[in-house]
Formats: structure tokens, sequence, C-alpha cells
């Protein structure tokens, strides 16, 4: 287990025990975690940081995948060579079952 994932499990495990309701993403505006399809199964990636020209970083558990994800002006979700996501809004991701935030 990685240190990373251990303080994903942590955060996680603090938004439940406080039993206050969390609907907020981590950052504005966008998912925390966002699941695309790959040829080989599927890859689950976590928010990271919110660059200065407003695109946002994730990055999967496994270091050899990152990729920075722009959402436009209208809401429409950019990711390179991910078709099962590219293209997409936000809240058609969230209705397919391929995006989500940590509180819920």
């Amino acid at each position: 287990m990685t240190v990373r994932s251990i303080l994903f499990a942590c955060a996680a495990l603090v938004l439940v025990a406080t039993g206050r309701p969390t609907s907020a993403e981590i950052l504005q505006g966008v998912p925390d975690v966002i699941v695309c399809d790959l040829e080989q199964g599927k890859i689950v990636v976590y928010v990271a940081r919110r660059l200065n020209d407003g695109s946002t970083l994730y990055e999967s558990l496994e270091r050899e995948y990152m990729a920075v994800i722009t959402i436009d002006a209208n809401g429409i979700l950019h990711w390179q060579n991910q078709p099962s996501c590219d293209g997409k809004n936000v809240q058609q991701l969230r209705d397919g079952g391929q995006a989500f935030d940590f509180g819920g």
C-alpha cells in the first residue's frame, strides 16, 4: 500500500466518520474521481491539482498514468485518447457512473 493510497483512505474515513453531509468536491466544479475505459480494463484517476490556466490534473495511483483533463466554459470534458470520457460534460459522466466525489 502506498502512502498516497493510505492518505486517500484516511481522508475518506474522516469524511464518513464526521457524519456531516459532504456533497462538495475537493476542487469546486470538477469531480474527485473519474473512471474511463481502456483497452485492458478501466482507469481510475483522482484529482491532484488545479493549474493556473484552470485545467485540472488527475493522477492514477499507478504512477505511470497521468492525465491533464480540461473542462471548458461549456462544461465539456476533454481528455485526449480517452473516448469513453472525452467530449462528455461532468453531469453526463456522473449520470453514467464515471465521475464521483469522495463525500458522496
